[in-house]
């Protein structure tokens, strides 16, 4: 079932395509189908939490609004700092379980990248699925 509508786009792209791209990777026992699945649903995960913060100008401050808009490698971590202090995200502590979610996609995002020998690739990509589906749910639902 394809919940793309139900998802924000960036550019007439929906990030979800990528989570749904990575499902179809899963349905694979190949090492490589795995690490690709891994790493498409941490980065639609993390487009569509990192959209959403500028789409709704939410920054914390000015240097994270900087970084948010830069083509840096620190706007992965800055989108989650934003979602752990932002004021937006504290009465529910929502923003708590996107930082998390997304703080552990990357790990296992790294895992996947840079980890040799093999690990357990199915079971990383079925949590890393999870942590993503979360992240969907949660911004769509605020």
């Amino acid at each position: 079932m394809c919940l793309c509508g139900d998802f924000m786009t960036s550019d007439n792209f929906n990030w979800y395509w990528l989570h749904e791209l990575g499902t179809i990777l899963l349905d694979s026992d190949d090492e490589a189908y795995l690490r690709t699945a891994i790493n498409r649903f941490y980065f639609s995960a993390f487009c569509e939490a990192r959209d959403y913060l500028i789409q709704n100008k939410i920054y914390y401050n000015e240097k994270f609004r900087k970084i948010l808009h830069s083509r840096s490698g620190n706007v992965h971590s800055a989108t989650s700092l934003i979602f752990r202090r932002a004021h937006e995200f504290r009465p529910e502590e929502v923003g708590l379980g996107i930082d998390y979610s997304l703080t552990n996609l990357r790990k296992l995002r790294n895992i996947a990248d840079y980890e040799t020998p093999s690990k357990d690739f199915k079971n990383i990509a079925i949590e890393s699925k999870s942590n993503s589906y979360f992240v969907f749910n949660t911004l769509r639902d605020l």
